[in-house]
């Protein structure tokens, strides 16, 4: 009997002490479990809306520009033409929705190995989110122009033995290395391939002023240094180009 009572008094006690279990009460988004943060991913979040490519390159910052190019170098007068085909690249700022400006490096290799340089800075407009236009003002020069089969520019009567500029380009110097200064309109038509890339297609027309020197050969007596003759070439350009450009 008292062993009966004692196993009674057992079974009443566990009974008691065991906690209630809870049915499980669904969560909206999905099943049983409680809130996400007892599972301990945080509070749920949504996402924001992702912002359109276009929109990002609005904003001011750095911009790389790769590029290359295919154009002509069209002499004034006698000065000789050239066909030009070259690289550049254009790092730059953009200012504000509406304004950059860039430092255009240019190289190209023309006809008859002769090569040409320019840098210009160039003041932007985008006038849309695809069009822009700039104008551009720096320095230039061509290097290695020869001409052996032309009888070589003899100085006036008077100014022999002395560096000699010629009054005009009638008659080219046989040789010309130099540089000189340069001014540019560019048009540009651009397309945003992504946040951080875009391409683009632009036509430039530019004029170039380059100041050629043609060593004598000869040694002046008195100050050591080789004689030069002197002659100012004048261009009118034209290029087309197509690059990529980062931010």
């Amino acid at each position: 009997m008292a062993s009966g009572m004692q196993r009674y008094v057992i079974a009443a006690a566990v009974m008691f002490a065991a906690p209630p279990r809870l049915a499980a009460s669904p969560i909206p988004g999905g099943g049983a479990g409680g809130d996400a943060s007892d599972r301990g991913d945080g509070p749920v979040r949504l996402s924001l809306a992702s912002e359109a490519d276009r929109v990002a390159w609005l904003r001011s910052g750095f911009r790389l520009g790769l590029g290359l190019s295919y154009g002509t170098l069209n002499g004034h007068g006698a000065v000789p033409d050239f066909t030009t085909r070259g690289v550049s690249i254009r790092p730059g700022i953009r200012l504000d929705p509406q304004w950059s400006i860039y430092l255009a490096l240019q190289y190209a290799a023309l006809t008859g190995g002769v090569a040409r340089f320019a840098s210009t800075v160039e003041p932007t407009w985008h006038l849309t989110p695809h069009l822009a236009a700039a104008v551009g003002l720096g320095y230039a020069g061509i290097a290695g122009y020869s001409r052996f089969d032309m009888m070589p520019l003899q100085p006036a009567v008077g100014t022999l033995g002395q560096s000699y500029t010629f009054p005009d380009a009638k008659m080219p110097l046989p040789h010309c290395t130099g540089v000189g200064l340069t001014a540019l309109a560019r048009l540009e038509l651009g397309y945003v391939l992504g946040p951080r890339t875009r391409t683009h297609i632009a036509a430039e027309a530019f004029e170039q002023w380059t100041g050629c020197e043609d060593a004598s050969g000869t040694i002046d007596v008195f100050s050591g240094k080789e004689l030069v003759r002197r002659q100012w070439w004048a261009h009118t350009g034209a290029s087309v180009s197509w690059g990529i450009e980062w931010r």
